[in-house]
């Protein structure tokens, strides 16, 4: 299981007194809420034993649960795509192989589809999601994953917490995703090498790992 998110407490000190907001979002009811949601914690001291550190995962079902419920738009393989475009589905669907004009690359046509995530159709021939080293999901999606089930409404299996007036209110010092330093080591070695031109970025792994807003942004 990949480690997502991680919110920062301050332990209070006996002589101090919380807000009622404070009380009603202490330590043990954040966590309480966040695993009736079905999201996991670890919890451990700072080194100076004044703060609590939260690291909030969530399990590959309930990522799947999530992006179900929500409709999450997900990338699909192009080469399964091509495939199925190849020899049609006359029998099960009524239409013959599509054929395509040549491109400079024959996968052209087939790449940036995106389809919402269902998954009692995952892994199903017809709706071929593309598959990443971390599974269906990328690092990016996780995380958004997880925020979103942190923030959902409790009636729809969330949590409940806004996250921002969590920070606001100083019932949390810190809200925020971790980095998975693997993957941002082998994209700063594609990135930032000493010779490397403007042009010649990673685009589609900058996406993969900071999301397309920031994608994009390096794009254009």
């Amino acid at each position: 299981l990949l480690l997502g998110w991680v919110l920062v407490f301050k332990v209070q000190e006996a002589n101090q007194k919380p807000t009622e907001y404070q009380r009603h979002h202490s330590v043990r009811e954040v966590v309480t809420k966040l695993c009736e949601a079905g999201l996991h914690t670890t919890m451990f001291y700072s080194v100076q034993q004044d703060e609590v550190y939260c690291k909030v995962r969530a399990p590959p079902e309930r990522l799947q649960a999530e992006a179900d419920r929500q409709d999450y738009k997900v990338p699909l393989d192009a080469m399964c795509l091509k495939a199925i475009c190849d020899r049609g589905r006359f029998e099960s669907h009524g239409w013959n192989p599509v054929m395509y004009t040549t491109f400079a690359s024959e996968l052209y046509p087939f790449e940036g589809h995106y389809a919402p995530y269902d998954r009692e159709r995952a892994g199903a021939d017809d709706i071929p999601y593309k598959s990443y080293s971390e599974g269906t999901f990328r690092n990016v999606d996780r995380i958004k994953l997880i925020q979103s089930i942190m923030e959902c409404p409790r009636y729809l299996n969330g949590a409940g917490l806004k996250l921002k007036d969590l920070v606001h209110k100083k019932a949390c010092l810190g809200v925020y995703p971790l980095h998975d330093y693997l993957a941002l080591l082998t994209l700063q070695h594609k990135w930032l090498g000493l010779f490397k031109m403007p042009g010649n970025q990673p685009d589609e792994e900058i996406k993969d790992y900071f999301g397309e807003k920031i994608g994009l942004y390096f794009v254009w």
